[in-house]
């Protein structure tokens, strides 16, 4: 939360209000001031409406950031606290904020180009830290995307989703590493919670719940067929509901997201 005392320097709320198209606008000047980032972040919160068109700005710039190389700038207080009120944002931007239609929204949340989508992907997969702020930070960003296509899947922005469903699909789910995730389910009710690391919730939650959002979507182009992935994953899947649907008042948080993400997009395959 910031410390809104830092910022008496800077003017009331409703100057920095006023202000918002600059401050957006000075995210391309080098060196980034990190009072800009600050100001964004307070008005962020605040969640009232912004301009549409600096918004967009924002939205763009951030998708950059995140494309970039994170060791420049993940372990920068400043851009953590802008990255997780625009998160929120984004998310309170999908289910409320009715004065802006849905392919709107679309054109702020999928501000991203298809190389910005592989950077990421790639940096992912090259992380040697397991609990990376980058991955927890990524992961909300392809969850509100995954929000919004639930929330809408009539809207027009199959282009971009086409590639990071199949992307999901055949480099995460049908992959070994998904199944290593899945093995640490299937043998004890009793799951350590150091096994619930951001990357293995990026496997099971976030992975599965854009491919579960986007099987509702009519026209799109599906990775693989439901047969296939029932294949891959079944015995799996039926194996950990055997051994955790006994002890269901035990779960935690994150196994309960797991399993629930896991059920849905199983169920989702067979419908």
């Amino acid at each position: 939360m910031i410390d809104n005392n830092r910022l008496k320097h800077n003017g009331s709320y409703k100057n920095m209000e006023s202000n918002f198209k600059q401050l957006v606008a000075a995210l391309n000047i080098s060196p980034l001031s990190t009072d800009v980032l600050l100001q964004i972040t307070l008005l962020l919160e605040r969640q009232n409406k912004k301009p549409y068109q600096s918004l967009l700005i924002l939205q763009q710039w951030a998708w950059q950031v995140l494309s970039q190389n994170s060791h420049q700038w993940i372990n920068l207080p400043y851009y953590q606290q802008l990255f997780y009120a625009l998160a929120l944002f984004n998310k309170n931007l999908i289910f409320n904020h009715n004065d802006i239609k849905a392919d709107a929204k679309a054109t702020l949340l999928f501000s991203v180009t298809i190389d910005q989508i592989n950077n990421i992907f790639k940096q992912i997969e090259s992380s040697n830290n397991d609990n990376d702020p980058f991955i927890i930070i990524i992961s909300l960003w392809f969850d509100n995307l995954s929000y919004f296509i639930q929330d809408n899947p009539d809207c027009n922005v199959l282009a971009i989703t086409d590639h990071i469903n199949q992307y999901i699909m055949h480099n995460y789910v049908m992959s070994e590493q998904f199944k290593f995730c899945l093995t640490q389910f299937k043998h004890s009710h009793v799951v350590p919670e150091s096994v619930f690391t951001a990357k293995m919730l990026f496997y099971i939650k976030t992975c599965l719940f854009s491919l579960f959002s986007y099987i509702g979507v009519r026209i799109h182009s599906f990775p693989c067929t439901a047969d296939e992935i029932l294949r891959y994953i079944g015995d799996d899947y039926l194996q950990i509901i055997h051994v955790h649907s006994r002890t269901v008042a035990s779960w935690n948080k994150e196994l309960l997201t797991c399993i629930a993400h896991l059920i849905s997009f199983t169920a989702g395959c067979c419908w």
